[in-house]
């Protein structure tokens, strides 16, 4: 299972249980250089998984290290500098970069990765896994509510039903 968001988790489950559970701060990181780095202010934001994102995820899957996807990281802006990408291919590339670099991790996986989340994050994310040959499938709409409820109730923080 994969929910995707500031703290993105990675859930591994075995037999219905839970063997392994990682968290990536890509979504944070993400934000950071957007909002705090020479990187932001050479971008403009798309909406959307644009023309940039495709680009962002091969590069940030290949990354042999995490060092070298630190250096990958500055050239969202050389190719900035270079007129390679324009301000919107920027933000998309460097959103894949962070996204590809996570799902890089997911590789081999057993089965399709269920994908649960808000339906803009569940795009990008299954963009991105389709262009690294992940499968994926979107969890229900109201899983996450579901969830929820049903820890709330086992905890006796509500009354079951």
């Amino acid at each position: 299972f994969l929910l995707p968001g500031t703290h993105s988790k990675l859930v591994d489950v075995e037999d219905g249980r839970i063997v392994a559970f990682r968290t990536f701060m890509t979504g944070e990181v993400f934000a950071a250089l957007r909002g705090h780095t020479i990187l932001g202010r050479m971008m403009a934001d798309t909406g959307g998984a644009g023309p940039g994102f495709a680009r962002g995820v091969a590069a940030g899957a290949a990354a042999p290290s995490p060092g070298a996807l630190l250096s990958l990281l500055f050239s969202a802006r050389t190719l900035r500098l270079f007129d390679e990408i324009d301000a919107a291919a920027a933000f998309d590339y460097l959103s894949g970069l962070l996204i590809g670099a996570e799902l890089a991790e997911m590789r081999g996986a057993a089965g399709p990765v269920v994908l649960v989340g808000g339906a803009d994050l569940q795009e990008r994310y299954r963009t991105a896994a389709s262009l690294l040959a992940i499968a994926t499938i979107p969890a229900p709409p109201a899983v996450v509510r579901a969830g929820h409820l049903a820890i709330a109730r086992h905890a006796g923080l509500v009354a079951r039903a």
